[in-house]
C-alpha cells in the first residue's frame, strides 16, 4: 500500500516488514492510523496568518492530493508544491528535496 514499488523486490519488503514490526506493535500501529484519520483541521485553517509551505508527493497513493489542494484553498498565505518522487526514493532525498523548496519558499 505505501510501496508498491517494491512489490517485486523480496529484500526491500523484507526491509520495509522488519522496519514496520520494529515501530509499532499491530494494536498500536492500528490505533495510530485510526487518530491519524480522525484528526479534522479544517476549521483552523483560516486562522493560519504565517506563510505556509504545502508539500505533497505526486506518487502518493495513500493520501489524497485533494487533501493538500483543500489545505491551499483554506490558508492565506501558502504555496503547494507538488514532489515529483516515486515510492523508492529514499527518506534522505525527499528531506532534501523538501529543504530545497523551504529555502525558495
Amino acid at each position: 500500500m505505501y510501496t508498491p514499488s517494491l512489490a517485486g523486490d523480496p529484500v526491500g519488503c523484507e526491509r520495509r516488514a522488519a522496519y514496520l514490526r520494529a515501530s509499532a506493535s499491530p494494536g498500536a500501529a492500528i490505533a495510530i492510523m485510526k487518530m491519524n484519520r480522525d484528526i479534522d483541521v479544517r476549521h483552523v485553517l483560516p486562522a493560519i496568518r504565517v506563510p505556509t509551505l504545502i508539500l505533497h508527493r505526486t506518487a502518493e497513493q495513500v493520501i489524497d492530493v485533494a487533501n493538500a489542494r483543500y489545505m491551499a484553498e483554506h490558508i492565506r498565505a501558502r504555496s503547494l508544491s507538488s514532489l515529483r518522487a516515486s515510492t523508492t526514493i529514499t527518506s534522505q532525498a525527499i528531506a532534501t528535496r523538501c529543504s530545497m523548496r523551504s529555502r525558495c519558499f
